[in-house]
C-alpha cells in the first residue's frame, strides 16, 4: 500500500508539471488566457487580464455571467466601504459656500484694482504714441506746435499727429477712432460720444499752446524752442468729454478752470493724478490741483502760461 500512494502523489506531481507547463504554452503561444483557478478563456475577451489583476484574490470566489468560467475575484477596497461614504449635510453644503463667497468677495477688489491698474497703463501707453507723432511733427514743421483746429478748422491736433501714427484716422469714422490711442480705456464717455471722432476724444491739447494769443510775448504759432522747461510743460492730458457741453462743442482741448467754467480736465484712472503729457514727449501723472487751479499757473509747471524759465517745477 505505500507503495501505491507514493506512485500516486508522483502522479499528482507530475500532473501538476504537465498543467503549469500548458498554461505557460498557452500564454507563450497568445492562444487563450488563463484564469485564476486554471481555466484558458476565449480570445473574446481581450481586455479580460486587466480584470483578472484588478479583481483577482483568493479571498472570495465570483460568477460573472457576461464571461464563460468562473474566477476567483476580490471586490476592491472602493466598493466594500461604498456603505461608508458620508453625504454633505444641508448645513456643511452652506458653510462651504459661506467661505467660497468670502473668498471671492476678498478676491474681487484686487481684481478690479489691477484691472484699473491695467487700464492706467494703457492710457499712457496712448500718451506716449502721441508724443512720438509730436516729435516726427516738430522735425516735419521746424518746431511749431500745431493748432488746436476744431469749429471751422477740422485739421485739429489731433488729426495732424494721427498723420504720424495712425493715418486711417484722416476720415471721420467713430468706429475707427474709438480704437485709436485717442480714445483711453478707462474713458466711459467713448461709447456715449454722439460722434467720437478728431474734435471728441478721451485727450485735451493745452488750450495755451494751440490758440492764437500772444500775451506771452512770444509770436504765434509758438515754437518748441519757446518753452523753457519742456519736460514739464503740459501738451495734453485726460478730459472729460461730457463738461462744458463737450459734445456740441467738441471736447479736445484743456485748460485749467476759470471765468468759463470747470475745469474738462480729470482723473479717471483711480487716483488723484491725471496723467500727462509733456511737450519733451514725455508722459507722467500730474496732481490734479496743478492741472485745475488757476492760482498755480501763473509759476507753477505744467502751465507756466508766461513762460518763466524759473517757475517752479513739478514735485
Amino acid at each position: 500500500m505505500e507503495f501505491h500512494v507514493l506512485e500516486e502523489a508522483a502522479g499528482m506531481r507530475s500532473t501538476g508539471k504537465n498543467s503549469e507547463k500548458s498554461i505557460f504554452l498557452q500564454q507563450k503561444r497568445g492562444r487563450g488566457r488563463v484564469d485564476c483557478s486554471g481555466r484558458s478563456q476565449s480570445r473574446l475577451f481581450p481586455a479580460f487580464p486587466f480584470f483578472i489583476r484588478l479583481l483577482s484574490c483568493p479571498n472570495a470566489e465570483t460568477d460573472l455571467s457576461l464571461f464563460p468560467s468562473r474566477f476567483r475575484a476580490f471586490c476592491p477596497t472602493f466598493l466594500r466601504r461604498r456603505g461608508k461614504i458620508k453625504i454633505f449635510s444641508l448645513i456643511e453644503l452652506l458653510v462651504v459656500v459661506a467661505i467660497i463667497a468670502i473668498l471671492a468677495g476678498m478676491l474681487l477688489p484686487a481684481l478690479s484694482k489691477a484691472r484699473d491698474k491695467a487700464k492706467g497703463v494703457a492710457c499712457m501707453s496712448n500718451l506716449k504714441q502721441q508724443g512720438l507723432a509730436l516729435q516726427n511733427y516738430f522735425n516735419d514743421w521746424k518746431e511749431y506746435f500745431p493748432v488746436c483746429g476744431g469749429g471751422t478748422d477740422p485739421q485739429t491736433w489731433s488729426r495732424n499727429l494721427a498723420l504720424y501714427i495712425a493715418p486711417a484716422l484722416q476720415e471721420n469714422v467713430p468706429a475707427r477712432w474709438r480704437k485709436s490711442v485717442f480714445a483711453c480705456p478707462a474713458d466711459d464717455h467713448v461709447g456715449k460720444c454722439v460722434a467720437f471722432f478728431s474734435d471728441r476724444i478721451s485727450y485735451g491739447m493745452n488750450y495755451l499752446l494751440g490758440q492764437e494769443e500772444t500775451w506771452t510775448g512770444k509770436p504765434w504759432p509758438l515754437k518748441f524752442q519757446h518753452i523753457p522747461l519742456p519736460t514739464g510743460h503740459l501738451f495734453a492730458a485726460d478730459i472729460n468729454g461730457e463738461m462744458n457741453n463737450g459734445d456740441s462743442l467738441g471736447h479736445y482741448t484743456a485748460i485749467y478752470t476759470n471765468a468759463g467754467g470747470p475745469t474738462r480736465i480729470t482723473a479717471r484712472h483711480g487716483n488723484t493724478s491725471p496723467n500727462a503729457l509733456m511737450t519733451a514727449g514725455n508722459v507722467r501723472s500730474v496732481p490734479f490741483p496743478l492741472l485745475s487751479d488757476i492760482s498755480y499757473t501763473d509759476r507753477y509747471q505744467p502751465w507756466n502760461v508766461y513762460l518763466k524759465k524759473d517757475a517752479v517745477p513739478l514735485p
